[in-house]
């Protein structure tokens, strides 16, 4: 005698088919409530952006946003110098690898590639081999994945965020390039405005002090 006939069969089907209807709910409820968590990340980092004017304070924003929603080991914000043609550290939560204030040539790093390019770049695995095959000479330790977007502000660069896993290849994916590419925006927005109050507010100090010579 069998142990199964076609109702067992059709029992199973079923039964497979409502599993598979829970699992696809359970991951687009899933993927709701990352894109929810994400809108909201950018709104709030967009409201503590505007009404800060100093470039510390919004790299320390975007580096504490942008843990909330992205798993790296390692975040780089890097400003571009365009006279020097070179890029220089600013921000780096492991400073023992690539310490704030380090300088590298825009030709060599990842941040220096999207910087030229303008374009996001996103190294699922086998980071260092592409790498190599574009040119470049990366500094540091070397990731199984990564991620770089540029900081743009209008048609101009000033700078790249790097975010980097050296574990687990495949962290990132088109969604966390969209949703970096939108912060690094924002980011670059501010940093902008910043840039601008520090220069009127020196020119402040330079047209009072020729005033005050002249009174003398």
């Amino acid at each position: 005698a069998y142990a199964y006939d076609e109702s067992h069969q059709l029992l199973m089907e079923t039964i497979a088919n409502q599993a598979a209807v829970a699992i696809e709910n359970a991951r687009l409820f899933g993927e709701t409530e990352r894109r929810v968590a994400e809108l909201a990340t950018l709104t709030e980092i967009g409201q503590a952006l505007s009404s800060t004017l100093r470039v510390d304070e919004v790299l320390q924003l975007v580096r504490q946003q942008t843990r909330r929603v992205m798993n790296a080991e390692e975040m780089i914000i890097t400003l571009y110098d365009q006279e020097r043609d070179d890029v220089e550290v600013a921000l780096s939560t492991d400073p023992e690898d690539i310490p704030a204030g380090t300088r590298a040539s825009a030709d060599d790093t990842l941040s220096g590639y999207v910087i030229k390019h303008r374009q996001p770049l996103l190294l699922r695995n086998n980071v260092l081999e592409q790498a190599l095959e574009m040119g470049m000479d990366p500094v540091g330790k070397i990731p199984e994945s990564a991620l770089a977007v540029p900081m743009l502000c209008g048609d101009r660069v000033l700078g790249a965020i790097v975010m980097q896993h050296y574990t687990v290849p495949n962290t990132f994916d088109t969604s966390h390039q969209v949703l970096l590419q939108t912060l690094a925006n924002q980011a670059a927005i501010a940093i902008d405005n910043a840039r601008l109050y520090d220069q009127a507010q020196r020119e402040i100090v330079e047209r009072v002090r020729a005033e005050e010579e002249l009174l003398k």
